[in-house]
């Protein structure tokens, strides 16, 4: 029996020494330990601690491995979200404005640290523009969602197809709380640091975790957040310096096991403690730090980083050894010359949105007395709706809105001008029409006076005659047809003429023969023709007043307003 015992206690003891045995191994080993080949739908099942200590299934897909990757090489995004125990409470949705890839070559003992700008203009996956590279954990529903899944895509996309097999996630508490646990970092400020109305001087100084978050979070520089890529590069390799120089990498997951509620990671505690075996055997001239190379960009007053993608293809062959492929229209300098074009297009819309501005607010002061109270506020409603279009500076926008300002203007132009048209015509008809109505009263009043002057010498037929013409002058200045008043009043001067001249003649005639007999001067000593009767203007009176004659007081010419009526 005791024999026995003594068995199963060897037993035990043997599998007790060969566990720990191949644990150990594996921690001196670490490429056992983690997957080189992209996670799929069928094993991308992981655990991720979340801030309230419960875990949810996160499913991590990435894009197929277009290139041949060393096995003994793998890929962790290290991600710094902008969220503390505040922004907890008050905010709903965090960016990862810190973007890491960190490629651990095992078997080189190399390491790659490489940063991607946080406002670096980039394809997000399942979105049709651009966006900034942070955006792609909330478009992805943040920690409750697909967060971190699609930031692990969109950065695998970005990098061309680069396959990421881990990731970590840490918010600002998590760092502040993991770099005090270390007993906080040596380091040289460089630059004076205030935030959240806390100082930071320059110098040689012991940092607290407060202190190192304050000095990452700073980007007060002229290159604004690309200084502060750098400024995180420094302090990582700091920290990893002071790490390693205390062999507090050897406790690196005892550090995790404390603050793992604030972590966000695939990875096990044995592959953290990996890691940190791992890290004593490089030095810092065994890490080497990059930065995705590019230039600022501004687009519709918002600032971007925008990627040399032709510099970005030499990282990836530098780092990986690999060719990927990159689309030149999403290189900085092609970018900018497409700003530069739609910045002129913006400008030719703009010129010709204001020339059309000034030209419908001519067209309103031109026939301001011909357009209505709701076609003016019609104009002015456009007007608004063009200066709109300008404010937001959209192209499309700023050409839709001129162009309905124009075709608005434009018919009421057309529509002014005929009103003005129409109301000229009636004032030169009104015109036309009082000379008319003059004319022919004063032909009725010579014809009337000729009447009573000439007498017993009119025969009632004459009489008559004249009469009825005189009649219809009458009947026709009752109507507004200023051409028959012309016509009836000249038919009525050119009858009365020919019959008051024939009187005269007839008159003429018989005191010819009067003379041919000796009689006494006509009293007064006159040789008087006319048998001594001179009228008191010593006119005859038997002409009819001239038609081109203007009566008295009156002073215009309305001969064009006779023409204007004619035609119409």
């Amino acid at each position: 029996m005791k024999r026995k015992v003594l068995i199963l206690i060897a037993l035990f003891l043997v599998s007790g020494v060969s566990y720990v045995a191949h644990t150990l191994y594996q921690v001196l080993n670490p490429e056992t330990l983690f997957e080189t080949q992209p996670h799929t739908e069928e094993n991308a099942d992981t655990k991720q601690p979340i801030q309230n200590d419960k875990e949810v299934s996160v499913h991590i897909r990435q894009p197929e491995e277009q290139y041949r990757f060393d096995e003994d090489r793998i890929n962790i995004l290290l991600l710094g979200l902008d969220a503390d125990q505040e922004r907890y409470e008050t905010m709903k949705a965090f960016r990862t404005d810190t973007i890491i890839l960190l490629s651990i070559d095992f078997q080189a003992n190399q390491v790659y640290l490489i940063s991607i700008p946080r406002d670096s203009y980039v394809k997000i996956p399942g979105r049709q523009q651009r966006d900034k590279i942070n955006t792609a954990f909330v478009w992805g529903g943040g920690f409750n969602g697909k967060g971190f899944e699609r930031t692990i895509e969109t950065v695998s996309s970005f990098l061309g197809g680069i396959p990421i097999h881990y990731y970590v996630g840490i918010d600002m508490n998590a760092f502040v709380e993991i770099v005090d646990i270390m007993g906080g970092v040596e380091f040289e400020v460089d630059v004076p640091v205030k935030i959240g109305g806390r100082e930071l001087k320059p110098g040689l100084q012991r940092l607290g975790g407060q202190q190192v978050l304050d000095y990452c979070r700073n980007r007060h520089f002229p290159w604004g957040d690309i200084q502060r890529v750098k400024n995180q590069q420094k302090m990582l390799l700091a920290i990893f310096d002071q790490l390693k120089s205390s062999k507090q990498l050897l406790n690196v997951s005892k550090y995790y096991e404390v603050v793992k509620s604030k972590v966000y990671t695939n990875l096990n505690a044995k592959q953290i403690a990996a890691l940190g075996v791992f890290g004593m055997k490089l030095d810092l001239s065994n890490i080497h730090t990059y930065s995705i190379p590019g230039d600022f960009l501004n687009i519709d007053g918002i600032s971007y980083w925008g990627v040399n993608q032709y510099g970005k293809k030499d990282l990836v062959k530098e780092i990986f050894g690999v060719e990927i492929e990159i689309d030149r229209r999403d290189d900085v300098r092609y970018i900018k010359k497409e700003l530069e074009e739609k910045l002129k297009a913006l400008k030719a819309a703009i010129n010709e949105a204001n020339d059309m501005i000034n030209k419908a607010q001519k067209v309103m002061s031109t026939y301001f007395a011909y357009v209505k109270e709701e076609e003016k506020a019609g104009v002015e409603s456009r007007i608004d709706k063009v200066r709109q279009s300008i404010d937001i500076e959209d192209v499309a926008s700023i050409k839709t809105a001129t162009r309905e300002l124009k075709d608005y203007t434009d018919r009421l132009a057309q529509m002014c001008a005929q009103r003005k048209k129409e109301d000229e015509e009636r004032k030169a008809h009104e015109q036309a029409l009082v000379k008319a109505r003059k004319d022919a009263q004063q032909v009725i009043q010579w014809a009337t006076a000729q009447i009573e002057e000439k007498g017993d010498r009119l025969s009632p037929q004459d009489r008559q005659r004249i009469e009825a013409s005189i009649a219809s002058v009458n009947e026709a200045l009752k109507g507004q047809n200023v051409q028959d008043i012309i016509n009836k009043t000249a038919e009525l001067k050119k009858q009365a003429e020919a019959i008051f001249n024939a009187i005269e003649q007839e008159k003429e005639k018989g005191n010819n023969d009067t003379r041919k007999e000796p009689s006494s001067p006509p009293q007064g000593g006159t040789d008087d023709p006319n048998g001594g009767e001179v009228p008191e203007n010593g006119q005859d009176n038997s002409q009819a007043p001239d038609d081109n004659q203007e009566p008295a007081g009156d002073g215009q010419d309305n001969s064009e307003a006779v023409r204007n009526e004619q035609r119409v």
